[in-house]
């Protein structure tokens, strides 16, 4: 069974001039494109282009949109209009305000470029829920790169129109990834009250099909499939129907394609091992329940059109929706999927841990699914690989969060438990430590009986608010609640020593910024508060023999 890279229609309508050369025809004003993913028509309208007074360039616009139809689909077609003609057309437009016309292709340069980024960081939003604030720059980076996709189209296509000094910036947004915030998954409570719903409706579904419409059908399928795989939205409604194929007797694979790179996928799910004699299967995995979508969906596949039949979700347009395809069997896109799953929340009125209404989407399913997979395996690499990232890094940053509360939780219970409890059990002394030091007497005992001692030294109180522990060693040294008894000279110099060994294994200034100032504060602070005999034991044991905290075949 071979897996081939799906070929790319690039086909366009083209037309021999007199003079023998190959023309695609440009098309009006006002025209449509359908879309070859999802066959939905989209309409373009460059009349408010054209009237503004920059008609030569309002037509370069327009062809460099027609001349992309066949490699794009027709939503991202209409983000570049939206999202990247508009807001540089009213740039244009403060431009002409000031005096300086811009109205050809040749006008645009790179300076003329870096003014774009400069005016829209000054740009505030008008309407909407964020009305007031500055533009996102999220929305800046998208308004560039579209522009920037459309005038290279045009370096391209008609070289001889471009100006030669139009060049780009390499990152005019360095780091920009960084800042969007980790998707958040659903709780515990919130999964359970999803799979409760999901479980009714294929009860009524098991025991009528004709109960839910097609499309809440597609819905609870599609939810269920993304817990269990953690596919995208779009690869999983773009699947075909030989998607799912026999692998190995227990297992199946999963095959489905992503647009970005236009790469093959494949997904090895467990198969439910079955009885020839048993008339109905159960759904227990995920590929039992991609059998049954298939089953429900064959009868729509004589109906669809030509492009459609080999598609797994197919649904029936509803008699009363607002367009002229009603009644008529179509492709389950993104937005029909949005309003089913809004419709889905609303019927079994689920509620997320605040008590208001749950905000559902396969988007934030994802995140759930790799959260779940990383609690039960502890394995980055494996959350890597199921969700199909070609990076850990872009997993962490974008699916696990940095630091979970139970890691906190085992990284001080780890240095306890290595440094040891019993140092000292006089009473006397916690009494004597409460009153000289001014901490409370609970806190002074659990300090010399080694209860609040960290990976370097001791604490006087490592709670903090909301119950959590600190578990910050390089902290310490700048930390009041810091405390170091001769006892701890041992495990400080481990730390120590751990330091200088680090030193040649990275750039000298990096180790200077990050570890310099802590061994400095040890020499100069710490040090000089103990004997020198006592010291150079400590020392001499640190060199010998390592504390295990810190030995140097490990890691900081």
């Amino acid at each position: 069974m071979a897996i081939r890279r799906n070929r790319i229609d690039r086909t366009v309508s083209l037309t021999v001039s007199d003079d023998n050369r190959v023309v695609d025809i440009p098309p009006e004003w006002t025209f449509t494109i359908r879309c070859s993913k999802n066959g939905v028509e989209y309409p373009f309208d460059f009349n408010r282009y054209q009237s503004s007074g920059r008609e030569p360039l309002a037509i370069q616009m327009r062809d460099a949109i027609w001349s992309m139809r066949r490699e794009l689909t027709g939503k991202s077609l209409t983000s570049y209009v939206n999202s990247g003609i508009l807001p540089f057309w009213r740039f244009l437009d403060d431009l002409e305000a000031f005096g300086e016309l811009v109205s050809r292709l040749d006008q645009i340069d790179r300076r003329l470029m870096l003014r774009f980024i400069s005016w829209m960081e000054k740009q505030i939003v008008v309407v909407g829920k964020n009305k007031g604030k500055p533009w996102s720059l999220a929305s800046q980076r998208s308004a560039y790169y579209n522009m920037k996709a459309i005038l290279v189209n045009r370096q391209r296509f008609v070289p001889s129109l471009v100006g030669p000094n139009l060049t780009f910036q390499k990152n005019p947004y360095p780091n920009s990834n960084r800042k969007i915030p980790r998707r958040e998954e659903y709780s515990a409570s919130e999964q359970g009250r999803l799979l409760a719903a999901c479980r009714a409706d294929l009860a009524l579904f098991q025991g009528n099909e004709a109960v839910l419409p097609s499309h809440q059908v597609l819905t609870v399928h599609a939810l269920i499939t993304v817990l269990l795989c953690g596919i995208n939205m779009t690869p999983l409604l773009e699947m075909t129907r030989d998607g799912l194929r026999p692998f190995l007797p227990d297992r199946d694979l999963l095959i489905f394609t992503k647009r970005r790179g236009y790469t093959t996928h494949a997904l090895s799910l467990p198969r439910q091992e079955r009885d020839n004699d048993e008339a109905k299967v159960i759904p227990r995995t995920a590929g039992d329940y991609l059998r049954q979508l298939q089953r429900y969906t064959e009868k729509f596949v004589m109906e669809a059109e030509a492009n459609d039949r080999n598609c797994l979700f197919l649904c029936r347009l509803r008699e009363d929706s607002y367009t002229d395809r009603r009644g008529s069997v179509v492709r389950f896109d993104v937005v029909q999927a949005r309003n089913a799953i809004k419709r889905f929340v609303e019927r079994h009125e689920l509620r997320n841990d605040r008590g208001d209404p749950l905000k559902l989407s396969l988007s934030h399913l994802r995140p759930t699914f790799a959260m779940n997979l990383y609690r039960r395996t502890r394995d980055v690499r494996k959350v890597q690989k199921a969700l199909g990232h070609a990076s850990p890094v872009l997993t962490v940053q974008r699916y696990l969060p940095p630091v979970m509360p139970e890691v906190e939780r085992n990284h001080a219970f780890v240095g306890q438990a290595m440094v040891g409890w019993a140092t000292s059990k006089d009473p006397t002394h916690a009494v004597k430590l409460a009153a000289d030091g001014k901490i409370p007497l609970q806190n002074a005992t659990e300090i010399l009986a080694g209860g609040y001692n960290t990976a370097v030294a001791r604490c006087q109180n490592p709670f903090r608010e909301g119950d959590s522990v600190c578990g910050k060693y390089l902290s310490c040294f700048k930390c009041p609640s810091m405390i170091v008894f001769e006892d701890d000279l041992y495990r400080l110099f481990s730390f120590y020593y751990r330091l200088l060994i680090e030193r040649p294994k990275i750039p000298p200034h990096q180790w200077m910024k990050t570890y310099g100032w802590v061994v400095k504060t040890i020499d100069e602070q710490i040090v000089v508060q103990f004997d020198t005999p006592v010291v150079a034991d400590a020392r001499k044991r640190a060199i010998d023999s390592p504390h295990p905290a810190w030995a140097y075949g490990g890691s900081l």
